[in-house]
C-alpha cells in the first residue's frame, strides 16, 4: 500500500489546516493508501476538528496518523512515503527528505501551492522544479481550469446533523466568517433596515469579535434590533461549517478553504481576501470573479464584482448601492452559481488529478 505523507504548517489561523485536513481525509476515505499528516501546530486542527487532541505526539482520527511535527522528531524512524506533499510550498525537514531518499529513492515530491484563478498558474502547474540534492520536486497547483489541479471535492458530501436557521422567523439567512477588517460599520445598518427579517449567523474568532466591535459602536444588540437578528456561533467541525454554508442563502468567506466550499454550496458568497501590501490583492480578486462569474449573465457579471470590491474596501464603489445590486439579484446570482459550480464538478477534482499523477 502506497503511503502518503502531508507537511503543513500553520500560519494563517485555519486555512492551511482547512485544507490539509480535507485532502488527508480524502485521500484515507477514497484511495487504497496510508496517510500521514505532519502539523507544527495541533491546536489549529483541534478548533475545525475537536476530535483531535491538542497535545498528542501521534494519533489518528478518520483514517489518517497525525503527527505533531516537532524540531526533536527522530526522522530516521519514521515510515519513507510513496508521495511527499508540502502543502502551502512549507519545506519539509531535510533529514526526512534524506531518509526518505535512502529508503525508497522513487518517492514522488510535489509542492501543493495555493489557489489561484490568475492566467500564470496554467504555466507552473506541474512543472519540474531540480533539487540540490538530486531529486525532483513537482509544483503543483490548484485551479478551475483542466489546466491546473482542480478543487478538493469528496466523492460524497458529509452533512451534519445540525439545524442552524428556522425558515419561518427569519427571511434572509447570511453566514458570516471573515477578517477583522469587515467594513461592518457600513453594512450591518443596511441589514437592520432591509426590507425583510435578517439572520446573521457569525462565526467564531476574528468575524465574532469584529461584529460584536461594531455592534457596540452603532449600539446594535443581538436580537433586538429592527430587522436583523444575529447569533454568534461556537467554533464549527468542518463538517457542521459545510452544512451551515449550504443552510444559507448568502454566504461570506475567506481564504481558501471556505472559498471552495462556498462553492459547492451553491449559493451567492462574498470573499474577503486578505489584503496584501503591494495590492496584489486586487488582481487575484478580479481574476477570481472573473473565473467565477464566466457563465453568468453580463449583468449578474457586474453586480457580483462590483460587492467584492466593495466588501473588500475598493473606493471606487459605491458600498450601498453594490449591496443593494447584490442582494435584489440574490435568487438569480443562485441559479447561477448553481449552474456554475455544476461546470466545475464536471472537471477532475484535486485529490483525483494528485493520485493519477502519482500512479
Amino acid at each position: 500500500m502506497q503511503r502518503w505523507v502531508i507537511f503543513c504548517k500553520v500560519i494563517d489561523n485555519w486555512g492551511d489546516i482547512g485544507v490539509s485536513w480535507r485532502l488527508a481525509r480524502q485521500l484515507a476515505h477514497e484511495y487504497p493508501c496510508a496517510v500521514d499528516l505532519w502539523l507544527d501546530d495541533l491546536s489549529a486542527l483541534s478548533f475545525i476538528w475537536p476530535d483531535a487532541a491538542p497535545t498528542a505526539l501521534a494519533q489518528t482520527i478518520e483514517g489518517v496518523t497525525i503527527h505533531h511535527w516537532q524540531q526533536d522528531t527522530q526522522w530516521h524512524a519514521q515510515p519513507a512515503p510513496s508521495v511527499l506533499i508540502e502543502a502551502f510550498s512549507c519545506d519539509a525537514p531535510s533529514a526526512y527528505i534524506a531518509h526518505a531518499h535512502q529508503q525508497n529513492p522513487q518517492f514522488k515530491w510535489l509542492s501543493l501551492d495555493y489557489l489561484s484563478s490568475q492566467p500564470w498558474v496554467e504555466g507552473v502547474h506541474l512543472l519540474n522544479s531540480p533539487q540540490p540534492n538530486g531529486l525532483n520536486k513537482v509544483f503543483f497547483f490548484p485551479g478551475f481550469t483542466h489546466k491546473t489541479g482542480g478543487l478538493l471535492r469528496e466523492k460524497t458530501s458529509s452533512t451534519a446533523d445540525i439545524q442552524f436557521y428556522s425558515d419561518q422567523e427569519h427571511g434572509l439567512k447570511i453566514s458570516l466568517f471573515g477578517y477583522d477588517d469587515m467594513p461592518l460599520l457600513k453594512w450591518l445598518p443596511l441589514l437592520n433596515t432591509h426590507q425583510t427579517p435578517v439572520q446573521l449567523n457569525v462565526t467564531s474568532g476574528k468575524a465574532q469579535r469584529a461584529v460584536q466591535q461594531a455592534c457596540l459602536q452603532l449600539g446594535l444588540q443581538a436580537g433586538q434590533n429592527q430587522s436583523l437578528h444575529i447569533q454568534y456561533l461556537p467554533m464549527l467541525k468542518q463538517t457542521s461549517f459545510d452544512a451551515l454554508l449550504q443552510q444559507s442563502d448568502l454566504n461570506f468567506v475567506r481564504g481558501e478553504d471556505s472559498l471552495v466550499r462556498a462553492i459547492w454550496a451553491e449559493k451567492p458568497f462574498t470573499w474577503h481576501i486578505y489584503p496584501q501590501d503591494d495590492g496584489a490583492h486586487w488582481d487575484k480578486l478580479r481574476a477570481f470573479s472573473s473565473t467565477w462569474t464566466q457563465t453568468f449573465p453580463a449583468q449578474l457579471q457586474n453586480v457580483y464584482l462590483n460587492w467584492q470590491l466593495a466588501w473588500n474596501g475598493a473606493q471606487t464603489v459605491h458600498f450601498e448601492t453594490a449591496w443593494l445590486d447584490f442582494v435584489n439579484q440574490s435568487k438569480n446570482l443562485t441559479h447561477a452559481s448553481a449552474a456554475a459550480a455544476q461546470i466545475l464538478r464536471e472537471q477532475p477534482d484535486l485529490a483525483a488529478q494528485l493520485w493519477e499523477w502519482a500512479i
